[in-house]
Formats: C-alpha cells, structure tokens, sequence
C-alpha cells in the first residue's frame, strides 16, 4: 500500500493582504474563508469585490473545520516508484460553505480510504505555509453520509 504523505512546499507562501486571513487562520489550526459582509455569499479565491452584489464589504468569519470532499487527484513524488509515496490533492467544500471549493492536501489516510463526498476535518498546518490540511472524519460528524 502507498503512503499518503503530505504535501510541503518548496518555500514559504507568499501572501498579500488579501489572502492574509486565510493563512493566518490556517497557521492557528483554523480555517477561515472571504464572505461578502453584505449579502453573506463565500468567495473562493479571495476578491476584491462579492461577484454577487458586487460589494467590496468582507468578513473572514472562521468556519468549523468540517467539509467533504468535492473532487482529488493522486500526485507520485516519483514516478518511477510504484510503491513510493504519493500526496493527494483535492477540493473540499467546508459544511458551512458547501458550494465553495477550498483546495486542499488530504492527509493521514491511505488511497483506499479517499471516496468522493467523504467527510473530512481540518488538521493544523506547519506554521500555515501551505495548503489547507484535511483527514478523514468518522462519517458520524456530519450526519453519517
């Protein structure tokens, strides 16, 4: 059976100050997304202005850490190793947002374990420097789907 490793950038993320709450949320082992302040709609990725109603009012509220799994894909770290390491990428829409996608490394697991639609939860990352983090729940976390 392959591990499921995960993934660790090269550098540390540069973000600006439109990202920042993200990050920051991440690095307190929270997850936090952009919502328009106006008409209360989640945006991924982060803008200057809701697509919705077009205001440039935003929170960052901070979401459960509870989502389930949209779409993944398997990526070898090397190739010519069938048995070697893989990491998993994957779009996770959080229970409180489940029409946006946030992109995410799943962990803790193995390849048999990852279905689509599973239930995940929010691990903390390394001092929030990629990508948010997620593992398998017990399917009794939200609602046993």
């Amino acid at each position: 059976m392959r591990d499921v490793v995960p993934f660790s950038p090269p550098a540390e993320v540069d973000f600006d100050a439109g990202t920042r709450p993200y990050w920051e949320a991440l690095r307190e082992g929270a997850l936090s997304i952009q919502r328009c302040a106006h008409c209360h709609a989640f945006r991924t990725p982060p803008s200057r202005y809701c697509p919705h109603c077009r205001s440039t009012e935003d929170e960052w509220p901070r979401l459960s850490g509870r989502a389930r799994l949209y779409t993944y894909t398997i990526v070898a770290l090397d190739r010519r190793d069938a048995e070697g390491p893989v990491y998993v990428a994957g779009l996770a829409c959080p229970e409180e947002a489940p029409d946006t996608k946030v992109f995410c490394n799943i962990v803790d697991c193995t390849l048999d374990q990852i279905v689509i639609d599973m239930p995940l939860e929010l691990v903390a990352t390394e001092a929030g420097t990629d990508a948010a983090r997620f593992r398998p729940a017990p399917a009794t976390a939200q609602g046993g789907r």
